[in-house]
């Protein structure tokens, strides 16, 4: 470094000018000529202003950049000051008022407002110096970037779009498997799509089994990216299928035109003209008009696809202005269309499963019967998922002696395994109930051996319930209520005056365990109930709840139960229903509700039967504490 440093000064050259450079040698010329390049590539444009006197001299390239004229520019640093942006401007004072107090240096970078209204954007450095006569000034140059700030806006729009993208992938992938129901998939796709991809968006779906043609296609959700329009959009979706017949291509045709390459799985997208080409296939009415109305330019039309086929239609619609989705938004779409069309093939079965299953359980749960005196109200509600059906029942039948014996359970299980041994159940105790005068405890003690001697391989909870009277208990105005509970919430009796409440008693194990405890003890319990009371026997699903205990869910039944005590007995049990159920329960529901009206006090005895046949028998079985299974 020594002899290098000295080698420099013997050819009479500045130590280091060289640096970085082999072979050539620089002087001051060179060095000169080598900045005035440097700036011209770079399009610096400079200036010196003195703050003192307001005196600015610019060069050529910094006034073209400001689109100044000389006499402008010579006019001061106010000329220059015009045109930097009004929101930038106070910062751009304040750095060089801080640079002129410190004699130091600043850097800014704002924008420029040309006379022709375009802004372009600048980065500007500078130094406030004193020369060597003692004046103050301010040198500084700057260089435009509109080229460089574009580019890197436009990489900022292509990163949150591409986030944007992968962010809906991803809402679709979690949400668009949860819709078991078809409309409500229909309506999620919709706001998947707009306003991200399109400004409206008109979701079909296949009806029935059949193949997918116009005629059996119908609306299964839209959207709008102004919510003021959203009722023009339903009426454009809101055509019968009568007329989505007469829109179509006739039978022979169904596989030409745009609706043919969409039944082939392919995409048809319309660039322009798609509020003419859509209207005209349409028959006049209200839902032409709403499309006029709406005035779409470009559409891209996508199939929906099932493992089986298309089942179903994605419509995207854009307004005047806004182009037609392409390159990685509409494969975007197409992905969409695709998650989608399995979604609605896979809701479409569940629901399919679902109904099936509903109409089996509800067949298996009869119509009660309506002894004297008695008035008898059964309700099932179905849980809002599709798998959960199946386990609850309900029934109710009169002994030989005419004691009318009341039963509600439930089996372990929420799918068609549980609606199938819920028949088996059913069957078994009604058959063993009916035949003979059995008590609760040793109906439900019975029905346990039957399970294991069959090998019914499930567990349910039950509660069996027997109305019984005496003739004295007519002349009183009252009723044996004889129950035995297998793991079941016990009868809730409403009295014609007084609260509502839920009977004491110890409950047993649940039905199906005699296997493992090799029998159990099925223990019975009775009230006296006066006449005129209400009985109520419900499953599980009426009174839990995730966010609450079961003491809790009790203590809303109970206050339902009082709040309709006015009502009919069918009203009685709706009432309860629509205050405990929400909308998308997430269990199915069994209640049972029996009414004791008031009885005249003679007794009419029949010469073939006790004197009331629904009520209880004339002289009811000898009461047994408990019945143990497995005998």
């Amino acid at each position: 470094m020594a002899r290098g440093s000295r080698s420099a000064r013997a050819r009479g050259r500045r130590p280091g000018a060289d640096a970085g450079v082999v072979g050539v040698e620089r002087d001051a010329v060179v060095e000169d000529q080598l900045r005035h390049l440097a700036v011209e590539a770079a399009r610096v444009g400079t200036f010196v202003w003195e703050p003192a006197t307001d005196a600015l001299s610019t060069d050529e390239r910094f006034r073209e950049a400001l689109a100044l004229t000389r006499e402008e520019a010579a006019a001061g640093i106010s000329a220059v000051l015009g045109r930097v942006h009004p929101d930038d401007r106070e910062r751009l004072l304040g750095a060089v008022g801080a640079a002129v107090e410190e004699r130091g240096e600043f850097s800014d970078a704002h924008r420029v407002v040309r006379p022709d209204g375009s802004v372009a954007h600048f980065s500007l450095r500078g130094r406030a110096v004193e020369g060597e006569d003692g004046v103050l000034r301010v040198l500084g140059a700057a260089v435009e970037t509109t080229e460089v700030h574009l580019a890197l806006e436009e990489a900022e729009r292509l990163a949150r779009r591409e986030a944007e993208r992968t962010a809906l992938r991803v809402r679709a992938a979690e949400d668009l498997v949860t819709r078991a129901d078809v409309r409500l998939l229909g309506t999620h796709l919709a706001t998947l799509v707009v306003p991200q991809l399109a400004d409206w968006c008109v979701v079909s779906v296949v009806e029935g089994d059949g193949p997918a043609s116009r005629a059996t296609m119908t609306s299964a959700g839209w959207w709008h990216a102004d919510a003021a329009l959203l009722p023009v959009v339903e009426r454009a979706a809101a055509l019968t299928a009568d007329q989505l017949a007469r829109a179509g291509p006739a039978p022979e045709q169904v596989d030409t035109g745009p609706f043919g390459l969409l039944l082939r799985g392919r995409v048809v997208v319309l660039e322009a003209g798609a509020a003419e080409l859509v209207a005209a296939r349409l028959p006049a009415g209200d839902a032409r008009d709403a499309v006029v109305e709406l005035d779409p330019a470009g559409a891209v039309l996508l199939p929906l696809r099932g493992r089986e086929g298309v089942v179903g239609v994605l419509s995207c619609f854009t307004g005047r202005g806004r182009p037609v989705p392409s390159g990685e938004d509409l494969e975007l779409l197409a992905d969409l269309a695709a998650r989608a069309g399995l979604a609605v093939e896979a809701a479409r079965l569940v629901t399919s499963q679902q109904q099936i299953a509903e109409a089996l359980q509800r067949a298996l749960l009869t119509a009660p019967p309506q002894p004297d005196d008695l008035e008898l109200a059964v309700r099932y509600t179905p849980a809002a998922h599709s798998a959960q059906v199946g386990g609850d029942w309900y029934d109710a039948f009169v002994q030989p002696g005419g004691a009318t014996v009341l039963v509600i359970g439930d089996v372990v299980g929420h799918d068609t395994a549980a609606a199938a041994a819920m028949g088996q159940l059913r069957g078994m105790l009604r058959g063993l109930g009916v035949v003979e005068d059995v008590p609760p405890a040793q109906l439900l003690a019975r029905l346990d051996t039957a399970m294991r001697r069959l090998a019914i391989d499930t567990t349910a909870t039950a509660v069996v319930a027997r109305l019984e009277q005496t003739p004295a208990q007519r002349r009183a105005g009252t009723t044996t209520l004889r129950w035995s509970s297998a793991g079941h919430l016990p009868p809730v009796v409403l009295p014609p005056e007084g609260p509502a409440r839920l009977l004491d008693g110890a409950t047993g194990l649940l039905l199906g365990l005699e296997g493992i405890t090799g029998g159990s003890w099925r223990l019975e319990h009775t009230e006296s109930v006066p006449r005129g009371s209400t009985v109520l026997l419900c499953t599980d699903g009426l009174v839990e709840r995730r966010d609450a205990s079961l003491d809790v869910g009790v203590e809303r039944f109970l206050r339902a139960v009082e709040a309709a005590r006015s009502h009919t007995l069918d009203d009685l049990c709706d009432a309860v229903l629509l205050q405990l159920v929400p909308r998308q329960a997430p269990d199915d529901v069994a209640l049972l509700g029996v009414r004791m009206h008031p009885q005249p006090h003679q007794a009419q005895h029949r010469a073939d039967g006790p004197p009331d046949a629904g009520n209880g028998a004339d002289h009811p079985p000898e009461h047994h504490p408990g019945h143990r299974s497995g005998s």
